[in-house]
């Protein structure tokens, strides 16, 4: 096996420079997301549509290119408000997801059947008028 080339100091401060930027990015969109409780910042996300998310800004400078495409499905899931490690899990078991599984990874029928999840819940949120506990599925709903 061939090994990596070496890299520059310059390359290396570049690289972690545009990691951070990423992390940071990200967890602002996470901190978002925890507020929304319409949902729609997720959809958005979910969506992959960066130009909608009202160009997430830190410390001023613009989100780097592609920041959502390393964001794990699970992370998504567990900054939503009213979403903790099971009922995350559960959504993703439903939809044949690994929780390591990226949003970039996602399959179209995969998107669009979490995404058909969020938007019951949301539409139950706007129905109950509350974030707290509330029905996912249908399944769940007839028990």
């Amino acid at each position: 096996m061939t090994p990596a080339p070496e890299r520059s100091l310059e390359q290396r401060v570049d690289a972690l420079a545009r990691a951070n930027a990423i992390r940071s990015a990200r967890a602002e969109l996470k901190r978002r997301l925890k507020r929304d409780t319409t949902l729609k910042l997720a959809l958005q996300a979910l969506d992959g549509l960066d130009e909608e998310l009202e160009l997430i800004r830190v410390d001023g400078a613009p989100p780097p290119a592609n920041y959502l495409h390393s964001m794990k499905a699970y992370d998504l899931l567990i900054a939503l408000p009213g979403f903790g490690r099971v009922k995350a899990n559960k959504v993703l078991a439903r939809n044949a997801v690994s929780p390591s599984k990226t949003l970039a990874g996602l399959s179209t029928r995969q998107r669009l059947m979490i995404r058909a999840e969020l938007e019951l819940v949301a539409r139950a949120r706007a129905t109950a008028g509350r974030i707290g506990r509330f029905t996912t599925t249908p399944t769940e709903r007839a028990a």
